[in-house]
């Protein structure tokens, strides 16, 4: 199966992400029952996954990704000797077309679901999916709430959840790095940034670190004068900053931190790894932020190397993370439950994927329960990289000892 062609935009840091209240969908279709696998004549896997606008930083590359899965388990005969096929349509990074394109996908014979890799993004999907009687699966998505089977009970996340990402590196910051005191800066406008800063400050406290400052802003603010000036106001009581943000506004919050003088550590999330905003680094150091894994050929798990080099070489212009690796393992957990369920039942799917124990996919172990369907228990490495003069590397592989409760 070829790589479809992506429109991907030209420059993703330039990007609106305009924040709007998510809610459930009408949704028009009937509900799904499943079928068994001996009556399928293929396992139709659909996708309402931004192909336009700021959610292509994190969902364009996991979606090369799934291509590759699906093409390496076609390969090795399917599911059940029955062929994968992916049907995609454009979420637009817009919480009404990310529902749209979900009835799209459904209705066109989808029997599971992918959505964006953003709580709040990928919401509205998942509640489509919900509501048609099909699994739902985030590629990414780091906040417990996209894997609360009380918000959702048929959908779940390949996201390691933002307060083990959290815990991983407030562990690393104040064990390894020695810092104590921390100050925060927390972007406002979304769940996932909020919840980073809320969750490192729970873990880093709970080490014996102290949370000296916190101040917010929102992704879009094109100015945080006020805030840096409250960090250069402070300096001297924190040993980091605790950036807890994703891009565009990323890019933006660094270069006005460092040309306002400040030349503290800055400790990140998930989203900032990529080569996107660190082209525009320059000499950028003493920068540490938690990852699925290291893009620069020096991870030290094989598999994940042949992978990344292999996404990478049809990546093009687009900006490279490594929310690659959970997108592989989106389509190996959809295939294993469908597999075990032995039907693309909904519920009976959901059941299936709710006994995966430490199961060994590409990401790495990966366990859902009946109560957590996001990767939050079992065994979770997560690793972290450093920035040392514009240039990031792996650095450490972290499984935190103790994760604060969701």
């Amino acid at each position: 199966m070829k790589t479809p062609n992506r429109p991907w935009v030209a420059a993703l840091a330039l990007a609106p992400l305009l924040m709007i209240a998510a809610c459930g969908s009408d949704s028009g279709g009937s509900k799904s029952e499943g079928t068994n696998l001996d009556e399928l004549d293929e396992f139709v896997i659909g996708a309402s996954v931004a192909k336009t606008g700021g959610q292509t930083f994190y969902g364009g590359p996991a979606m090369i990704s799934v291509q590759e899965a699906i093409d390496a388990i076609n390969a090795d005969g399917g599911v059940d000797g029955k062929q994968i096929r992916l049907i995609w349509e454009d979420s637009q990074t817009d919480f009404a077309q990310s529902a749209a394109a979900a009835e799209k996908v459904i209705d066109q014979g989808a029997q599971a679901l992918l959505v964006d890799c953003d709580f709040d993004y990928g919401l509205p999907a998942a509640q489509v999916a919900q509501e048609r009687g099909v699994v739902a699966m985030n590629l990414c998505a780091g906040s417990p709430r996209a894997g609360d089977p009380k918000i959702l009970p048929g959908g779940f996340s390949m996201g390691i959840a933002t307060n083990v990402e959290s815990a991983a590196i407030a562990e690393y910051a104040y064990n390894t790095l020695g810092y104590e005191k921390v100050y925060q800066l927390r972007d406002n406008s979304i769940e996932y940034s909020k919840s980073v800063c809320g969750y490192f400050a729970e873990a880093f406290e709970a080490l014996g670190g102290e949370i000296v400052g916190e101040d917010g802003f929102n992704n879009s603010d094109s100015s945080l004068q006020s805030q840096v000036s409250s960090l250069r106001d402070a300096e001297g009581d924190y040993d980091a900053i605790n950036l807890c943000t994703y891009n565009p506004g990323l890019t933006t919050a660094v270069r006005q931190i460092r040309s306002g003088g400040i030349d503290a550590p800055l400790l990140g999330s998930f989203t900032w790894d990529g080569d996107s905003w660190l082209g525009d680094a320059g000499t950028l150091s003493d920068v540490y932020f938690p990852a699925y894994a290291s893009l620069y050929g020096d991870d030290p798990r094989p598999a994940v190397n042949d992978l990344v080099q292999t996404v990478k070489e049809k990546m093009g212009s687009v900006p490279f993370t490594s929310f690659t690796i959970p997108g592989y393992s989106a389509i190996e957990a959809l295939v294993k439950g469908v597999e075990i369920a032995g039907t693309t039942n909904a519920d009976e799917v959901v059941a299936a994927m709710e006994t995966f124990d430490n199961e060994k996919f590409l990401v790495g172990p990966v366990t859902f329960n009946k109560d957590q369907h996001i990767r939050m228990v079992g065994d979770n490495d997560v690793a972290i990289i450093k920035v040392d003069q514009g240039k990031p590397s792996f650095v450490d592989l972290v499984s935190p000892a103790e994760v604060p409760a969701p």
